[in-house]
């Protein structure tokens, strides 16, 4: 891969929030999931923004331009870096990322006898609406610790409106689809043939580790709980589509199944048949630094814990046309999914959301969908991870 480096734009200073939120342009029509923390401190209309992070020493600005601006991306990131007479220290690629022409590349620069390394992408937006690109980079001295961060804020950017469902352009850059490979798994007592990319899984783990090294920077910091939520939305993310040839055959083969045994409430039973399979997977920590199995791995066969099995729920459960909600607990050290409908008497475990009801469902005891143990019962130590 490549690196990044930028040097500050000049915009308008304006009143500076305490941290990010999930950034949408309805006049451009992309969003950015900037990690908490970062500042904004000069924009100018919805064009430009420049944000710097409050612990972080990394600055990221997003400008926009008008389609005939630039005829490609390529154009876009070669006049931007000339311009900030920066040095291009690999190489400028262009890539295709959801039926778009983008382009990235690490730089190198110098301002006010500082230098800046960073990455920049460019990205030509649909419906030839025009182009957009950002930048994000750090002091030279700093800029290796602040690599897998940099990338983070890159791979966050997305087409189209919150949530966000498909792998962030960097990711998928690094990681271009291959050839399918096919897996047998058995639910309901039926041998189903679901496919992955072959590379899904290993894509998937570069996710989650990268995404966990971002998360432990917040340890200490008031926002470790906004933090842990976009951890697992980050994962969600890259996961929704490597998984969604496997939801289309297990829907099919197993919804008949949920709507014989239950015509009242079919997606009650299809949870509660995908959850009983779950429940049955091997329970194995994984011997990474962020102790979450990655998704398609799950499906091939390897071991899980909680929160990736609550986390495969949610997106298989999502793929299916279902509501879904994944909860996470610091005081239990513990993770539960949920799913938007209603329970049975006595199966009724449910936490509200906005106003929805979730039916919780325990991944690691063998107990039917909307049971959950007495000692952890207590709604207000769960955190929704909204978004996903």
């Amino acid at each position: 891969m490549h690196k990044i480096k930028f040097f500050p734009l000049v915009l308008l200073l304006i009143a500076i929030p305490l941290h990010a939120e999930v950034l949408h342009s309805a006049t451009w029509g992309y969003t950015i999931d900037l990690p908490e923390g970062f500042q904004l401190e000069e924009k100018i209309g919805t064009d430009s923004y420049q944000f710097k992070h409050s612990f972080m020493p990394v600055t990221t600005v997003i400008n926009a331009y008008a389609p005939e601006k630039y005829t490609s991306s390529l154009e876009a990131i070669q006049n931007t870096l000339t311009q900030l007479n920066a040095t291009v220290t690999n190489k400028i690629d262009s890539f295709v990322w959801q039926n778009t022409d983008n382009a990235v590349a690490s730089f190198s620069m110098q301002f006010n006898k500082s230098i800046y390394t960073g990455w920049a992408f460019t990205c030509s937006l649909p419906e030839n609406k025009g182009t957009v690109l950002l930048l994000s980079y750090a002091d030279e001295q700093k800029a290796e610790e602040c690599q897998q961060f940099i990338i983070s804020i890159l791979d966050s950017f997305s087409i189209g409106n919150f949530p966000l469902h498909t792998p962030g352009p960097i990711t998928s850059y690094a990681f271009p689809e291959t050839e399918d490979t096919t897996y047998t798994v058995n639910i309901a007592q039926k041998d189903i043939s679901v496919i992955l990319d072959k590379d899904a899984s290993t894509a998937n783990k570069f996710v989650i580790e990268r995404e966990y090294a971002i998360l432990t920077l917040y340890a200490n910091s008031p926002l470790w709980k906004e933090a842990w939520q976009r951890y697992y939305r980050m994962i969600y993310r890259d996961s929704y589509l490597r998984l969604q040839k496997a939801a289309f055959t297990l829907y099919n083969q197993l919804y008949p199944i949920a709507k014989k045994k239950d015509p009242e409430n079919p997606n009650r039973e299809l949870a509660q048949i995908l959850l009983t399979w779950t429940q049955g997977f091997d329970y194995e920590r994984e011997k990474t630094a962020s102790d979450f199995a990655n998704l398609p791995s799950i499906i091939a066969g390897g071991g899980s814990d909680c929160d990736s099995r609550s986390m495969l729920l949610a997106v298989l459960l999502a793929q299916m046309h279902c509501k879904t909600m994944m909860f996470v607990s610091a005081e239990y050290s513990h993770a539960i999914f949920g799913i938007a409908v209603t329970g049975q008497p006595g199966k009724n475990a449910h936490i509200d959301v906005d106003e929805i009801s979730y039916l919780l469902g325990e991944t690691t005891a063998k107990v039917d969908i909307g049971m959950i143990a007495k000692d952890l019962s207590d709604s207000s130590k769960w955190i929704p991870i909204e978004g996903i």
